[in-house]
């Protein structure tokens, strides 16, 4: 009798586990959205060599215990087995409002497609017995970004700022940091390097500043290349033409020019202060 009741407990217990795992579910929320079942896949869009993909869902399970209090997950995993290559991982915290886990993708990846296999945790309670496990469908490509400038002829002054205005587009499902520098056309010492942060899935459009210290037409090559990989990088033709005129010597001496003898400074004062008043 007591070898019946064991087996009834076991085989209940057994039925009771079964349920849980074919009707839990994760809602994963970045960086796309969708309910994943048990063995489900989902498609987590196009990454980069080097890439930081950050996968977040939501604790609800879709399980309630007896009392009628749903069950959340408590943690999500990325299964370091199943990692390719080069690759690795960063599980989230337990516990987290919105658990994130993380895998990055090997700088050295060639393109095509992977599966990562997930797993969601429950530290207690009925689904700590059942995790569920889920696969992730990841493209790998250099191609997750456009580099584009809005103005690619700019006149300035000498000593005037020229502005590009640039506009970088991430199309890939990693947020990334791109550095913007100048590769050849200018003296040494005229460009600087420039970083910008472009969320997934957007773009944004930032201004480049130039100074010219000569008169004279430059043509700049401009690059904009990803901190995760330089293989995911872009580059951009545009032209400045730095020239002198009346009115920018004009606004050039209203700065002065301390060695100069006292009634000439007095004279290149009135020209500033005319230019600045007439011109604006």
């Amino acid at each position: 009798m007591a070898l019946f009741t064991k087996i009834a407990f076991a085989s209940v217990f057994l039925l009771i586990i079964a349920n849980i795992a074919s009707a839990a579910y994760i809602v994963v929320t970045e960086p796309v959205n969708n309910k994943i079942d048990e063995g489900q896949t989902i498609d987590l869009g196009v990454v980069g060599p080097g890439q930081k993909l950050e996968i977040t869902t939501g604790r609800s399970s879709g399980v309630f215990d007896f009392r009628g209090v749903e069950e959340l997950w408590d943690r999500i995993k990325v299964e370091e087995k199943t990692l390719p290559a080069g690759w690795s991982k960063v599980d989230s915290l337990f516990y987290e409002g919105k658990p994130r886990a993380f895998a990055i993708v090997s700088s050295d990846a060639p393109d095509g497609d992977y599966i990562l296999d997930f797993t969601g945790e429950r530290d207690y309670g009925e689904l700590s017995n059942a995790p569920m496990h889920f696969k992730g469908k990841v493209k790998v490509s250099k191609n997750v970004f456009e580099f584009s400038v809005l103005n690619k002829n700019v006149e300035s002054g000498i000593e005037q700022p020229a502005t590009f205005m640039l506009k970088l587009k991430n199309t890939g499902s990693a947020s990334d940091v791109f550095e913007i520098s100048v590769v050849s056309g200018l003296p040494k010492g005229w460009g600087f390097k420039k970083t910008v942060l472009v969320p997934y899935n957007s773009e944004k459009e930032v201004p480049y500043e130039i100074s010219p210290s000569e008169q004279a037409e430059f043509s700049i090559k401009l690059k904009a290349v990803s901190l995760s990989s330089d293989k995911i990088s872009r580059e951009q033709q545009v032209t400045l033409v730095a020239k002198s005129s009346l009115f920018q010597d004009a606004k050039a001496a209203s700065k002065g020019v301390i060695l100069f003898p006292t009634i000439e400074q007095v004279v290149y004062n009135l020209i500033g202060f005319i230019s600045a008043n007439l011109f604006g």
